[in-house]
């Protein structure tokens, strides 16, 4: 996967250009019939410009899976260490899902929600990749890293399956869900959640990981 994030608002419109016309074309066939040469005439692009921002169609949605996770990660660095419940975190991320359910749907009738999730799988990969980089850890934070990273997997899986059969149950019944499955794997979301936002804070990444 190779999505390279618009550097400028001359290649921010490029981007969007080609992004928009892919969904339009999504709408009528799968992401397999859709081929580079009617891409590009559908967003009224050049074929280098598409290869200036893009490796393949699949890349493209990289760019949707940008905006998801800079939306959703603004959202979870504005409410955590707010002294709010596990429940209540999840939640507020899958209210933040919920505005990209239109997205969601086409993509799982057009059979291209594994791609979307890849993407989005790798960004956060990428962050929390990042903590155990920061500094001056002690014995207790490093546990609070593995223990989130530990359990942001297994959030991010029920997550899946919750937009695979049509986000049906509402993000109250989710942050109960995902949280009652980590505390049955002795896991500690409020907690972790909470004292990793200081560590995150500490070393600016809010402000590296959503750029």
């Amino acid at each position: 996967m190779a999505y390279r994030p618009y550097q400028s608002k001359r290649n921010e419109a490029a981007q969007r250009a080609i992004g928009d016309a892919l969904l339009e074309l999504l709408e009528e066939k799968s992401l397999s019939e859709v081929n580079i040469k009617e891409l590009c005439a559908q967003a009224h692009v050049s074929r280098p410009t598409f290869y200036r921002h893009f490796d393949a169609i699949d890349d493209v949605l990289g760019l949707y899976a940008h905006d998801i996770f800079s939306h959703l990660f603004d959202t979870a660095v504005s409410i955590i260490g707010h002294e709010m419940s596990g429940e209540t975190i999840i939640a507020k991320i899958c209210e933040g899902l919920l505005e990209y359910q239109d997205l969601f749907e086409t993509a799982r009738r057009q059979g291209f929600i594994a791609v979307l999730f890849g993407h989005l799988w790798v960004m956060t990969g990428e962050l929390a990749g990042k903590l155990p980089l920061l500094p001056a850890h002690s014995e207790a934070e490093d546990h609070v890293i593995n223990t989130l990273v530990y359990a942001q997997g297994g959030a991010f899986s029920m997550l899946f399956f919750w937009i695979l059969d049509g986000m049906a149950r509402s993000p109250q019944e989710m942050g109960t869900a995902i949280m009652d499955a980590a505390q049955s794997a002795g896991g500690t979301f409020a907690q972790g959640y909470h004292e990793v936002s200081s560590l995150v804070a500490k070393a600016g990444l809010h402000n590296k990981a959503s750029k």
